[in-house]
């Protein structure tokens, strides 16, 4: 259960965070250098991404607690956080963009969901980084 609730708040920290800038970065270009326009993205992202990291981390710590535990298999731990992580980010983001805006524009719900996917790849990697730390540093506490 350790693993489950570490990832819920490693996604969490970065969901939060990702979509908030992100968001703001976005709006930043979209509304071109207007303050409130980032506020605006900050917000919206924040929004999409606070609920979005939280099941993203449900999910990989149960992924990874049901299928990975002991982890033995590294790169094939890597490869399948690299591929949930975008899939969900990008579906997670479309499907809160289209619940905020009820719009189907372009720019509104298919860019936001490419840009959460990149995020998540990276992010994904961390995590996998952070467990292959954990478990050097302190294997019986991370993998019982």
């Amino acid at each position: 259960m350790t693993i489950v609730w570490d990832a819920i708040r490693y996604f969490t920290r970065r969901g939060l965070c990702a979509g908030t800038g992100l968001g703001a970065l976005y709006a930043l270009v979209l509304f071109q250098l207007h303050p409130i326009g980032m506020l605006y993205g900050a917000f919206f992202g924040g929004i999409v991404g606070l609920p979005a990291g939280v099941v993203c981390g449900l999910l990989v710590g149960r992924v990874t607690d049901h299928f990975f535990n002991p982890l033995t298999d590294s790169m094939r731990y890597r490869w399948t956080l690299t591929v949930i992580c975008p899939v969900f980010a990008f579906v997670a983001s479309a499907v809160g963009f289209l619940l905020l805006f009820q719009r189907p524009y372009l720019y509104v719900t298919d860019i936001p969901p490419v840009i959460a996917a990149g995020a998540a790849v990276y992010v994904a990697r961390g995590y996998a980084a952070h467990i292959d730390t954990l478990k050097k540093s302190k294997p019986e506490k991370v993998y019982a």
